[in-house]
C-alpha cells in the first residue's frame, strides 16, 4: 500500500519551536535536527505500521540523533503526523492530541 503523508500544523508548529530551540544552542543544529526529522519521515512512510502504538492508535517514530519523537496515526492510506516532541517534554501534550 502507498501511504500519503500529511503534517498537521500543529505538529508544523512544534517543529519550527524545536528547530529555533537547536539552533539557540549551536549554530546549524537546527538544520541538522530537521535533515534527520526528513530522513524519519522517509523511512515513516516507507513502513509506518513497524512503529508500535504508544497510546490508543498514536505511534511514535524516534530520530535516529535527536531525542525527538513524531507521533502519529494511520487512517486509511494517510498517515498523520499530529505532534513533533522533544522526548523531555510531557507525554500528556501529545497525547491530548490523540
Amino acid at each position: 500500500m502507498n501511504f500519503r503523508l500529511r503534517v498537521r500544523r500543529q505538529a508544523e508548529i512544534d517543529l519550527e519551536r524545536l528547530y529555533s530551540w537547536y539552533e539557540r544552542l549551536s549554530r546549524g543544529l537546527g538544520y541538522r535536527m530537521l535533515e534527520d526529522f526528513e530522513a524519519a519521515l522517509d523511512l515513516l512512510v516507507a513502513n509506518p505500521r513497524l512503529y508500535a502504538a504508544q497510546y490508543r492508535d498514536l505511534r511514535r517514530q524516534l530520530l535516529r540523533v535527536f531525542p525527538v519523537g513524531v507521533y502519529f496515526k494511520i487512517i486509511g492510506d494517510v498517515i498523520h503526523v499530529v505532534s513533533v516532541d522533544h522526548l523531555a517534554r510531557d507525554p500528556d501534550r501529545w497525547k491530548r492530541r490523540a
